[in-house]
Formats: C-alpha cells, sequence, structure tokens
C-alpha cells in the first residue's frame, strides 16, 4: 500500500523546521513527559541497552535515549530530518546515536537487537491492512523481555468521540484513533500489557487526545 502522499505532507511540514507547530503542524519538539514517566517505571529493570526510536523525526527521543544510558537508532523515512537529527546529535557531541533513512514497514535490523522500542506516533498513521506488517517487524527486531512504548492517537479524541468510525482519511492522510481492544488484539498475543493512559497534546486547532501504552514482549 502506497503511502507517497502522507509522506509528502511530513516532508512538507518538517521544511517548517522548528516553526512547524505555528503553521499548524502540531507534534511536539521536546520530549515527551509521558515517555519519561514510563522510562522511570521500568529503570529498576532497564537502566541501559540498545533502543530504536521508529518515526524519529528531528530526533528529539532518540537523543534522550542516549543521554540516559542507551546506544540508540532513530529512524524516519524523511531523508532531511534525518539530517537535521545527525547534526543535532553532533551539536550536543553525543557520540552513542545513530540515524538512519528507513521505513518501519521495511525494517531492516538483526533479529533480537534491541532491548526497547518506541513508537511515538507511526501506528496511528499506518492502514490496518500493513497492521501484521508493523508488528512482524517489531516483534523481529525486539528481544524477549524488551519494552515497547506507543503514542498513538486515542479513540475518545473529539474527532473521532461517539462516531462509527475512528479512523480519519483524504487524499493524502491517514489517521487513526486506537481503541484499547484493538491495541489488545494487535499485541496481546505476543506482548504483556503493563500500563495505559491517556494524555492531551495542546495542538491548533484543536487538541490531540493520545493514548500511551507501555508493553513487555514475552
Amino acid at each position: 500500500m502506497s503511502y507517497e502522499k502522507q509522506k509528502r505532507f511530513f516532508q512538507e511540514a518538517y521544511q517548517h523546521g522548528d516553526k512547524r507547530i505555528e503553521k499548524g503542524y502540531g507534534w511536539p519538539l521536546d520530549v515527551d513527559p509521558q515517555l519519561i514517566s514510563f522510562m522511570k517505571e521500568i529503570e529498576e529493570l532497564l537502566k541501559s541497552g540498545t533502543a530504536l526510536d521508529i518515526g524519529c523525526g528531528q530526533g528529539r527521543h532518540a537523543i534522550y535515549f542516549a543521554e540516559n544510558g542507551f546506544y540508540s537508532i532513530g529512524i524516519d523515512y524523511i531523508e532531511s530530518v534525518i539530517k537535521e537529527a545527525k547534526q543535532t546529535a553532533s551539536d550536543k557531541g553525543i557520540d552513542n546515536v545513530d540515524f538512519e533513512v528507513m521505513d518501519v514497514l521495511k525494517l531492516n535490523f538483526p533479529r533480537d537487537f534491541f532491548d526497547l522500542v518506541l513508537d511515538w506516533s507511526v501506528l496511528d498513521h499506518v492502514k490496518p491492512a500493513d497492521w501484521n506488517t508493523y508488528l512482524s517487524n517489531i516483534f523481529k527486531v525486539l528481544k524477549s523481555g524488551g519494552f515497547l512504548i506507543l503514542t498513538e492517537f486515542g479513540a475518545n479524541d473529539e474527532r473521532v468521540k461517539d462516531k462509527q468510525e475512528n479512523f480519519c482519511e483524504d487524499e493524502n492522510h491517514y489517521d487513526h484513533y486506537f481503541r484499547m481492544d484493538e491495541i489488545e488484539e494487535l499485541f496481546g498475543e505476543y506482548f504483556e500489557i503493563i500500563k495505559t493512559n491517556e494524555t492531551v497534546i495542546e495542538t491548533e486547532p484543536k487538541p490531540h487526545l493520545m493514548r500511551n501504552i507501555l508493553l513487555r514482549k514475552n
């Protein structure tokens, strides 16, 4: 299934650099406080290791992992932001992080390579026909006992709440607003769901409600 038009949407967003939020592209520039909270939850079990940030964008979370004891790899299918992320890491003098141009649906890492995988609002742009490919790729590269952190659009968001369909689609974009039963059906056979909650990100023209899930591979 082609995502070329959606890819162009993100390319256009990142062309605005740090001003993209005021241009209406709403994902944050700073490290998500909920990610920090989840990392504190698991720090007794995982204080270091190898972390993968899929859809890393400008590198905020991959760099956060590197600054906190991990060897980190960030991937994104937008080449320009990978260049930007590499420059940011270089400017900060961080040498335990790498960035690669790569699509999560074509993930190319060895089996059982990562201790931690972060997906911050990637799966919610993947169409259901490709969910099994996504799951298979994540399952392959994550070690047994490793952690998966998801932050995706949640079904209690005003955009879809009380509507028959919990997704929005136009010719350029796909947004899926996840119910917990969908998460459980997709991941439940292979992962333990440790914790889940909802947070709100203030974006224009209206806030986004995010579903955050901490999982551990069986």
